[in-house]
């Protein structure tokens, strides 16, 4: 998981991440894509004055180019640096990082609606239990706080377990009447060959040897973007679609 520079200066310039909020990273995030003026220009819109040694470790350890990150940076530490408190919930140790099982365990108490932004960049389509997740993320925030999610919508053939619809988000901000505060999407880039995947697992399951598999198909990767704002303390509320099927 990892969180562009870019992108969070855009939320900055939106008034999600303001000095003193409390954000919760649904899986500690890399910072990404962040060089030296960048950080400390973001960082002045806060009225800090960072020293150079700072700026220039986040900067280095932030490379990132088309085989992934260095991952030697962590978006918490300029979230903090900028005067905002930090956690994350991961299964792998990382910056201000309570190890946490998304796919099991319920949400503290004292974390109940302490929050004033949920970031979910690109955890939630590693986790199975789509159900546990969503609930920790909607207990997290406050009324009135704010969840920002970056998910795979298409593509994204051998990257983690789902691709979310659109319609996935509407109908879920709908049932919980949360506010849609923005909707985009980012992309399409280049995605991996489709049977790429078949093949990385053809040496544990005997029936994908069976056939000759075409090489050089792809489909393009697509991200949703979308910012929702809680406005009422109510528990996580379930949709389930039934525009396609023969229920009315």
């Amino acid at each position: 998981m990892g969180i562009k520079l870019g992108l969070l200066d855009d939320l900055r310039l939106k008034g999600v991440l303001k000095s003193g909020c409390a954000v919760l990273d649904i899986g500690s995030s890399n910072l990404y894509s962040a060089d030296s003026e960048s950080i400390r220009s973001f960082l002045a819109h806060y009225n800090i004055d960072a020293d150079m040694a700072f700026i220039g470790r986040l900067s280095a350890g932030s490379a990132y180019g088309s085989d992934g990150g260095s991952n030697e940076s962590w978006a918490g530490e300029l979230l903090e640096k900028a005067g905002m408190t930090y956690l994350a919930f991961d299964i792998a140790n990382g910056f201000r990082t309570q190890i946490f099982d998304l796919n099991q365990e319920a949400l503290p108490q004292k974390h109940r609606g302490a929050f004033d932004v949920v970031l979910n960049f690109g955890t939630t389509e590693h986790v199975i239990n789509q159900l546990n997740a969503f609930r920790i993320i909607h207990d997290a925030v406050k009324v009135g706080g704010v969840i920002v999610h970056q998910l795979p919508c298409s593509g994204y053939i051998d990257h983690g377990y789902f691709c979310y619809t659109p319609r996935f988000f509407f109908d879920l901000a709908g049932h919980n009447e949360y506010e849609v505060v923005e909707f985009c999407y980012d992309g399409p880039r280049k995605g991996a060959n489709i049977f790429g995947i078949v093949n990385d697992y053809k040496s544990y399951f005997p029936a994908l040897r069976r056939r000759v598999y075409q090489e050089g198909l792809t489909v393009q990767d697509l991200v949703i973007n979308i910012i929702l704002r809680k406005t009422k303390n109510l528990p996580l509320r379930l949709p389930i679609e039934k525009s396609t099927s023969v229920v009315r």
